[in-house]
């Protein structure tokens, strides 16, 4: 589809009236006319719900009996995504911010400027714009922070989080120390992520403050058509304001409740890291676990993960960006306790019967070498000695005898000899520990880490990995930790969001937890557990609630999606980390298993004339057994063929020669995998519109694999050239296709699966930190496709767009029954910890009003994957060159 014609009119163009409009009435009085491109019939009746919503939150904030609508309808344009949003609305004047609300003068229609991103970005929000505008006499003449406050007081009051009401509250506490109220009600919109962000967050702080404890002067605010004298006796609130945000601030509210405060330690390391199309430094620090009441420190994160990669054991630090490989195969596979001079006990690799350590071995003089290499290139300007590369090794290999799950090694007799054994059977699986034949243990597979920019010395990012799971969640400057005993096992949980009332899943008192990933309990002093338990509520998982899971009556006459058989149990005694086949069920009949199977390729590096130094290496990765194989440079084709009277694309050379050496599962891949694509110019978003039509190919067609110059995981700088932490690092990109010389698609790099009780579904050539985690996934089948939509079981804010786009098309075969082919929208935006702003005009008018709203891409949790990896020359294999923060 050529994206560029009518270029004269890209809006109009874009919103086309005769086919995608609806006229709908809000409480019987506003009329709206709702403009988009694709919306589906759920989302319609969730944009009613909530602008009713909306409505009675407003009427009872306002203190209003009815609300009045305006003259003429109100307009709402809801675009399919950000980049439209941006290219199509640019003659609007819509540009970087997350929405917007116009109205140019008493005679034109008041405007809603949004977009989709999962939910609709900042609705409520601009529609708080609209009935402060039509229903307070003097909206245009109060300050732009308290207009802001109102939205955000209204889109933010069922919210059960503590990242909206007490973000506003911790930040503006903070904001404080330097400005009074006064400079707090002076604020305006700026191109400055941080000053733009605090008209916001003050402003929310400062209506939270005064509806709480000065009811009256917020009324007499709004309802004045001259609110000067009003607003001056807010200035007069300064020392109550302040008292207020200490009194209602985060740390005061976990202290409440015994939670525990996670904050940033001491120093790690310093590394470069490409950042927003730079290369910056970033330190990493230790993460504390502290008594809020007493700031007793009563734990720290782990900041080393072991786990078995291949028939190795890795013992890695992402804050060093540094790792060591032990063969599983090899004398040194065992640890033993001792006791150091500190009197802290530590696990050491030795051989056997514990004679000859590890570090004594030519193994860890290759290891040494190897570290020292990429140490020194690393930290160039650093004196590099052997003692040195030791000290950074010990802290790999020497591991805290205090850290090694359900079991407390210090009680056994010093000298103990323990075998690391990996159980699982995929790529990567936990390590065991034995005691002769009993299993007593498992090594931590997990850390905790602060993040620290530079030159954003102010905001600090804690960092959980667990790298069996393949996951991370962040928390900005600090991280608040819940103690539960449950059936005399003690138990820790991220804590995410305070104590509710109520929400639609409990109709009682209690405590949200983050339900993507916990942190074992050993990184806490153990004596120290039972006077840090929860106080005064309780925690409830969101998957107990009957509103998360399937109703009977779908499960009888609808769509569900099921655990189906164990692909991968990690090798854990968890099962929270087990990976199942996920069985879409029709009727309560299993109707499709889901694929698990993904494809990538990494660059090839080329000289200054354009000479090949480094070709390109295939992967076929089974995301479900986690199961990998890195084809030998040559294997960059595919050969059609006929088995089994259904097509196959045969992995092989460019003369045809057909690669073997893996199971035909794998090197025979179904034309299912291979798609067609579109793409907006204005946009790094692919479309794909369905298979690729291999019946126009006779048998014995090669097609040639090439990565993508253009992927969204390879950064640039701002001169649009390739940025590169060292000389040797590839990027990993989605496998384009081509036929001679013609691009005919992509290879597929998404899966669906269970993980615990989660269902998955994620897209690699799309995102890592957009994707879908649910307990209940709901579908629709419209026409033989399957839609994913938003549920009551998804969790996390994980899905800020993925659900607007991800679709499965049936395609009727005369061998099968049905093929199902897998399309999405790719969406190749770049990560970034500070998105830019624009200043967009706000004049404080009746007859011209133009409110807007930011919107931060700050991730909260990401999908890690070893896609994100490049080839080391220094050893040859697969390492982990950067964990994927975002």
């Amino acid at each position: 589809m050529d994206y560029k014609i009518k270029q004269q009119d890209k809006f109009d163009y874009y919103f086309d009236t005769n086919n995608s409009k609806q006229e709908i009435t809000i409480t019987g009085k506003i009329k709206v006319i709702l403009h988009y491109k694709n919306l589906t019939i759920k989302k319609q009746n969730k944009i009613i719900k909530e602008l009713e919503q909306t409505v009675d939150n407003f009427k009872i904030f306002a203190n209003l009996e009815d609300i009045k609508p305006s003259q003429q309808p109100l307009k709402i344009y809801i675009f399919d995504n950000k980049e439209d949003y941006q290219y199509y609305g640019e003659k609007k004047g819509l540009g970087t911010e997350g929405g917007k609300f116009y109205k140019e003068n008493l005679d034109s229609p008041p405007t809603i400027y949004v977009y989709q991103q999962g939910n609709i970005l900042n609705l409520k929000h601009e529609f708080t714009h609209y009935l402060t505008h039509t229903n307070i006499p003097n909206a245009g003449s109060l300050p732009t922070v308290l207009t802001e406050g109102i939205a955000e007081y209204i889109e933010h009051l069922s919210d059960k989080k503590f990242n909206s009401q007490s973000n506003s509250i911790d930040l503006t506490e903070d904001e404080i120390k330097t400005k009074n109220i006064t400079q707090l009600l002076e604020l305006k919109y700026s191109d400055n992520f941080y000053d733009n962000d605090m008209v916001y967050k003050a402003g929310h702080a400062i209506i939270m403050h005064l509806n709480d404890k000065n009811p009256k002067l917020l009324k007499k605010i709004l309802h004045n058509k001259n609110p000067e004298q009003y607003l001056d006796q807010i200035k007069k609130e300064n020392n109550k304001f302040k008292d207020w945000l200490t009194e209602n601030n985060t740390d005061n509210a976990m202290q409440k409740i015994n939670a525990l405060e996670v904050t940033k330690g001491g120093f790690i390391a310093s590394k470069k890291e490409i950042i927003d199309g730079e290369i910056k430094d970033v330190n990493y620090y230790t993460a504390n676990i502290k008594n809020l009441t007493t700031k007793e420190l009563v734990g720290e994160f782990a900041t080393v993960e072991y786990m078995g990669f291949g028939n190795y054991i890795r013992c890695s630090s992402a804050a060093k960006n540094i790792h060591i490989d032990i063969s599983l195969d090899s004398d040194y596979r065992h640890l033993k306790l001792i006791k150091k001079n500190n009197n802290e006990f530590k696990l050491i690799f030795t051989n056997k019967d514990g004679s000859k350590n590890y570090t004594e071995s030519s193994e860890y003089q290759y290891q040494h070498q190897i570290v020292k290499s990429k140490y020194a290139k690393q930290n160039s300007n650093e004196p590099i000695t052997d003692e040195k590369i030791d000290a950074i090794i010990a802290e790999l290999i020497e591991i805290n005898a205090n850290t090694v799950t359900n079991t407390d090694l210090t009680n056994r007799p010093l000298d103990t000899i323990f075998s690391v054994k990996k159980l699982g059977n995929g790529m990567a699986s936990a390590l065991s520990l034995y005691n002769e034949e009993e299993k007593v243990s498992e090594l931590l597979c997990e850390s905790g880490i602060f993040k620290q920019i530079e030159g954003q010395e102010n905001n600090e990012m804690f960092i959980f990995h667990n790298g069996l799971q393949r996951f991370h969640v962040n928390y900005d400057n600090k991280a608040y930790l819940a103690i539960e005993n449950e059936d005399g096992q003690y138990k820790a949980a991220f804590i995410d969001g305070r104590a509710v009332n109520n929400d639609p899943y409990f109709d009682f008192s209690h405590l949200h937890k983050n339900e993507l990933l916990s942190p074992n309990i050993t990184h806490i002093n153990q004596e120290k557990l039972p006077v840090l338990q929860l106080k005064n509520t309780k925690i409830y998982n969101h998957k107990d609630s009957t509103f998360a899971q399937y109703s009977a009556f779908q499960k009888e006459h609808g769509h569900t999606i099921k655990k189906g058989e164990l692909l991968d149990n990690k090798g854990s005694a968890s099962t929270e980390d087990d990976v199942h086949k996920a069985v879409l069920h029709k009727e309560n009949k299993a109707f499709y298993d889901f694929k698990t199977i993904g494809f990538y390729i990494n660059e090839e590096l080329r000289d200054q004339n354009n000479n090949l130094i480094d070709g390109s290496d295939l992967f076929i990765h089974d995301h479900g057994k986690n199961i990998r194989y890195q084809l030998p440079k040559e294997i960059t084709y595919l050969k059609l063929i006929k088995k089994d009277n259904a097509y196959k694309l045969a992995v092989c050379d460019q003369e045809g020669t057909e690669y073997t050496d893996i199971p035909d599962e794998y090197r025979l891949i179904d034309p299912i995998f291979a798609h067609q694509y579109e793409k907006k110019d204005h946009s790094n978003k692919h479309l794909n519109i369905g298979l690729i039509d291999f019946k126009q190919y006779t048998e014995g067609t090669l097609f040639k694999l090439k990565y993508d110059p253009n992927d969204y995981q390879i950064p640039r700088d701002k001169n649009n050239e390739i940025l590169r932490s060292s000389d040797n690092q590839k990027y990993v990109t989605k496998v384009k296709i081509f036929h001679n010389d013609t691009e005919i698609g992509m290879l597929s790099n998404d899966h669906h699966n269970f993980q615990g009780d989660i269902f998955f579904s994620i897209d690699y050539n799309y995102s890592y930190n957009d994707f879908l985690a649910s307990y209940s996934p709901q579908i629709d089948i419209i026409d033989e496709t399957i839609l994913f939509e938003q549920g009551d079981g998804d969790i996390g804010d994980t899905n800020r767009g993925y659900t607007d786009y991800k679709k499965i098309n049936f395609v009727k075969n005369k061998n099968l029954d049905y093929e199902i082919t897998t399309e999405i929208l790719y969406n190749e935006q770049s990560s970034s910890y500070y998105p830019s702003y624009q200043l967009l005009a706000n004049k404080q008018s009746n007859e011209n009003v133009s409110y807007y709203r930011q919107h931060s891409n700050i991730g909260y949790a990401g999908y890690q994957d070893e896609i994100n990896e490049c080839t080391d020359n220094d050893n040859g294999m697969i390492i982990s060159e950067e964990i994927m923060y975002i």
